[in-house]
């Protein structure tokens, strides 16, 4: 008997080791590790926190939020997009579907979590059927946007050999543009982006191929721990121009 109630409270733990929480206005998922929220309003993700540690900070227009948007106009949110909240032993997620019926585009954006993981697992499926209309225009690119609104971060990582401070405020304020998401920095000379990289800061200087194992950011809280927050690839065979595609590796983040 005691063994038997033993394993029946091991399997009550498991069951809820990831947690759902629900608001008017939100879904947190948390485990003992990670916590976030889900916007009932768009499905944007604010509120990361790792441990107890905030990694995305307050939102400010888009900052501050984790998402995934299209610049073109092929592909948009609705405003009654519908939600499921799928749940396991030992994970749960949502699956966000965008139904748009004017124009014959669907957009569905999941986002799961499992028990333990330090990781947010992101999948997206785009379709698009119109018999009037059979050509919407090109996709252009779909991008899952981490948007940080919090000083934690510090350097900025493309690869195994491509990384680099990010600017400090100082910088940016004395910053003069001369193109397209491009800034000269060396107005202050002895800031370490210049020092290290170069006198110029752009987003273009971190792209890479799509073989990279992993990119994102690094940084060191004021009690001297480290994080990280890196974007990780499960397959890469569908990618538009194979692996070898060069594209931005923080784009958004200027």
């Amino acid at each position: 008997m005691s063994l038997r109630t033993l394993v029946l409270f091991a399997i009550a733990v498991v069951a809820s080791a990831v947690q759902v929480t629900e608001t008017a206005s939100k879904l947190t998922f948390s485990n003992a590790r990670v916590s976030f929220d889900v916007q009932k309003s768009n499905g944007y993700i604010q509120n990361v926190t790792y441990q107890g540690t905030s990694l995305l900070g307050p939102v400010s227009g888009n900052a501050g939020q984790l998402y995934t948007d299209w610049p073109s106009n092929g592909f948009s949110l609705v405003a009654n997009s519908s939600r499921q909240v799928l749940q396991g032993r030992d994970w749960a997620g949502i699956v966000i579907t965008d139904n748009n019926t004017a124009t014959g585009s669907l957009v569905q954006r999941s986002w799961f979590l499992r028990d333990e993981e330090s990781g947010i697992h992101s999948f997206l499926r785009l379709a698009y059927f119109n018999e009037t209309k059979p050509n919407q225009g090109a996709l252009g690119e779909s991008r899952t946007m981490f948007r940080p609104n919090t000083p934690l971060w510090t350097h900025i990582v493309t690869n195994n050999e491509q990384y680099a401070t990010h600017p400090s405020d100082q910088a940016i304020a004395n910053e003069i543009q001369v193109q397209d998401a491009t800034w000269y920095i060396a107005n202050t000379p002895n800031e370490p982006y210049v020092k290290e990289e170069a006198d110029y800061w752009t987003k273009y200087t971190f792209a890479d191929n799509q073989t990279n194992k992993a990119h994102g950011l690094y940084g060191v809280d004021a009690s001297g721990d480290a994080f990280g927050a890196w974007w990780v690839v499960g397959q890469k065979d569908t990618f538009f121009g194979g692996p070898n595609h060069f594209d931005l590796m923080v784009d958004g983040i200027a």
